[in-house]
């Protein structure tokens, strides 16, 4: 995070010496980055933002409340449950249509707020030893030491869109420029990675039936 503090000295204040670690200079700036990369999260489903979470339950219930981690943003995709000989899929839904759901549907939900999410899984069939595993996508933690070294694929992207911050305060023509080459470094982003996979990679659009259950045409 220095080299990027580095940065925006160079090209707002065309200053090679960056503001001391703290002072009202320093802290306005952190503040852009991590709005910049709070944008940035936002934009796309990023691979190095997935993530998974494992753990065994210890305690049966009708209605299972999982606290999930506190970096928690979203579901990546189904959660499963496994009793060590079958596993389940749990299909998301909006908790304000659960009540369209049987007791039996196998279905699950997220509630609470950033830090402090759970997934709410249905139907009772959570018993005690089984394992869950949710895959998910992260909450980057906020840039604050020096050393902090962001999850952006391309920190310019960072530098760009907190310069546009800073010009905009300034009421600077600049702003649109540097607003411009933010959103085209994000979109060269978005480009490789939806092209990043190699030839091996299964790109086929999958039906309904091979997403939730499996199901392989010409197998099944």
């Amino acid at each position: 995070m220095q080299a990027l503090q580095d940065q925006l000295a160079a090209l707002f204040d065309q200053n090679a010496s960056v503001a001391s670690v703290g002072d009202n200079n320093w802290n306005l700036r952190l503040r852009y980055l991590n709005r910049a990369q709070e944008e940035w999260v936002e934009q796309y489903n990023w691979p190095n933002l997935f993530t998974e979470y494992n753990i065994q339950a210890s305690t049966p219930t009708s209605m299972a409340t999982l606290p999930l981690p506190r970096n928690f943003r979203k579901l990546a995709s189904f959660p499963k449950i496994s009793d060590g000989t079958t596993s389940w899929e749990y299909t998301e839904i909006r908790p304000e249509e659960k009540s369209r759901y049987t007791t039996s549907d196998r279905f699950c939900f997220v509630l609470g707020n950033p830090g402090s999410f759970n997934l709410i899984v249905n139907p009772g069939s959570i018993t005690s030893g089984v394992s869950i595993y949710v895959p998910y996508y992260l909450s980057p933690a906020s840039l604050a030491s020096p050393a902090d070294i962001p999850l952006v694929p391309n920190s310019d992207y960072l530098i760009y869109k907190a310069l546009s911050y800073l010009f905009s305060g300034r009421d600077d023509e600049k702003r649109g420029e540097y607003e411009g080459l933010a959103q085209r470094t994000l979109a060269q982003m978005i480009n490789y990675e939806a092209g990043a996979r190699g030839d091996a990679y299964d790109n086929r659009t999958e039906s309904w039936l091979e997403k939730r259950w499996g199901f392989k045409v010409g197998r099944d």
